[in-house]
């Protein structure tokens, strides 16, 4: 699961509301797979920024945090740091409640994004399904081969970026190519399905 920008910037917020206005809060996020994603609250300093991004990484953090809003919080490969300003007063009721309720806050938050990357992948997956079924009818469909190959390549098009594309056939004995389609956004040329390439050409 990779954090998402736009979740720990939700979740630094939702955190910050925990606490008196103005507050300034630095969250680190990171999955095991990417590098950490980070988000502020307020104008967080420079250390308190580093000391989220180190807590994060498993590395020491100084100086410690003194007013209980320091927090680490890990799931498996999942480990979301917050830190605030150690300089910063807050009364022992805020801190209780913050000790008491950040932790379950960031959770959900976690469990929320792991939900939206599944279903971000469960689209990405019917998408998929979608395009094989497409080129499956084609190749059953009665056009025309040029027809049926830009058919064809407009169904990978709607998968990913697919401008320049071409489709070749290989004879590995005869170490021959023959070009069936060829669209490329700047080069011109025209295939000929007929013509064969010797492949040391």
């Amino acid at each position: 699961m990779m954090a998402g920008a736009d979740a720990a910037a939700a979740l630094v917020e939702a955190l910050g509301a925990l606490l008196p206005a103005g507050t300034a809060l630095s969250l680190a996020w990171v999955d095991g797979t990417s590098t950490p994603v980070e988000a502020c609250a307020g104008l967080p300093g420079r250390q308190q920024r580093e000391n989220a991004r180190r807590q994060v990484l498993g590395m020491a953090v100084d100086p410690p945090a003194g007013n209980g809003l320091g927090l680490l919080w890990q799931d498996g490969a999942v480990r979301v740091a917050v830190a605030a300003d150690p300089a910063l007063v807050v009364p022992p009721p805020v801190q209780e409640r913050w000790q008491r309720l950040a932790p379950g806050l960031i959770g959900t938050y976690v469990r929320a994004e792991r939900a939206a990357v599944q279903v971000r992948a469960l689209r990405k997956s019917e998408r998929l399904q979608q395009a094989l079924y497409a080129i499956s009818d084609l190749s059953g469909s009665q056009l025309e081969m040029d027809e049926m190959l830009a058919r064809i390549h407009a169904v990978v098009g709607s998968l990913m970026s697919a401008e320049n594309f071409y489709i070749v056939l290989y004879d590995a004995d005869r170490q021959v190519l023959r070009f069936l389609y060829f669209v490329d956004e700047i080069d011109p040329w025209k295939c000929d399905p007929e013509e064969e390439i010797p492949l040391d050409r």
